[in-house]
C-alpha cells in the first residue's frame, strides 16, 4: 500500500488560480473587442446610411429647384403677393381726391399747364407748371386761395405760396412752383 502525499498543494492551487484568472481575463477581453467592433461596424453603417439620406435628399432639392425654375410667372405671382401684402397699410393712409380734381381744374387758367403735382402725408401739396405770363400764375395762386371759401367747409387749401416762378429761356414760358397745405375737406371721400 503505497500512500502519496502531494507536499505542493498551494503551487497546484495557485496555477489553477491563475488560469482561472487567465480565462475570465481572456473572456472579458473577447467580450470587450465583441462589444467594440459592434460599435465600430454601426458607426459605419451609420455612416454609410447618411450618406444615402444626404444623396436622397440633394437629389429632392435638385428636382425641385428645377421645378421651381421651370414654374412660368412664378417672379410675377411673388411680386403681386407681396404688393397684395401692402394693400392693407396703404389703405389706411390713403388719400380721397374725389373733390380736389374739379377744384384743381376750376382753378386753373388756360393758358397755364402743371407738369407734376405731388403731396405728403401731412397734405402739403406742391403744383409744379408752366404758363405764359405771371398773371395766370397770380391768377391760379389767388384761386386756389379762393377755392371752396363759400362751402360749408371752408378753403379746401390753406397756406398758399408761390416759392418759385422764372422764365424757361427755350420755351419763353414762366415755369412756377406753388404750395399749399390741403384741408381734410379737399381730400375726403
Amino acid at each position: 500500500m503505497s500512500i502519496a502525499i502531494n507536499l505542493l498543494p498551494d503551487v497546484r492551487l495557485a496555477r489553477l488560480r491563475a488560469q482561472h484568472v487567465r480565462h475570465l481575463v481572456t473572456g472579458i477581453a473577447v467580450a470587450i473587442w465583441i462589444v467594440v467592433a459592434i460599435i465600430v461596424g454601426g458607426m459605419f453603417g451609420m455612416i454609410g446610411a447618411q450618406k444615402l439620406v444626404l444623396s436622397n435628399v440633394n437629389n429632392q432639392i435638385a428636382k425641385n429647384t428645377a421645378k421651381i425654375q421651370s414654374t412660368s410667372g412664378l417672379t410675377m405671382a411673388l411680386t403681386t403677393q407681396s404688393t397684395l401684402r401692402t394693400l392693407p397699410s396703404l389703405y389706411g393712409s390713403r388719400s380721397y381726391f374725389s373733390k380736389f380734381m374739379p377744384v384743381i381744374t376750376g382753378a386753373m387758367p388756360a393758358n397755364l399747364t402743371i407738369s407734376n403735382i405731388s403731396s405728403d402725408s401731412t397734405g402739403l401739396l406742391t403744383i409744379t407748371g408752366t404758363a405764359s405770363s405771371a398773371y395766370a400764375i397770380d391768377q391760379f395762386y389767388e384761386a386756389l386761395k379762393l377755392s371752396g371759401s363759400q362751402s360749408a367747409g371752408g378753403a379746401y387749401f390753406s397756406g398758399v405760396t408761390i416759392n418759385g416762378v422764372g422764365k424757361d429761356a427755350t420755351t419763353g414760358l414762366d415755369s412756377f412752383t406753388l404750395t399749399a397745405t390741403m384741408s381734410p375737406g379737399a381730400i375726403s371721400g
